[in-house]
């Protein structure tokens, strides 16, 4: 990231346009991570995939407007 008095560079991997994001669709991812992530230990690999998946969904939801 570089941040310039003008202007703001970002270089990212991957990028999600509004209209990419079906928001049943993520609703359900998040509800799916975190019922998977009960089931893990704090720490492990598994609870941080789900952490990661949580985090995901919730971006697609924010940029969305939703919750």
């Amino acid at each position: 990231m570089q941040a310039l008095p003008d202007r703001v560079t970002v270089l990212v991997d991957e990028a999600l346009a509004f209209d990419d994001v079906v928001v049943a669709e993520a609703r359900e991812r998040l509800a799916a991570a975190t019922e998977r992530q009960k089931g893990a230990a704090g720490g492990s690999d598994a609870y941080a995939r789900e952490q990661a998946a949580i985090d995901f969904a919730s971006a697609q939801l924010r940029l969305t407007g939703h919750r």
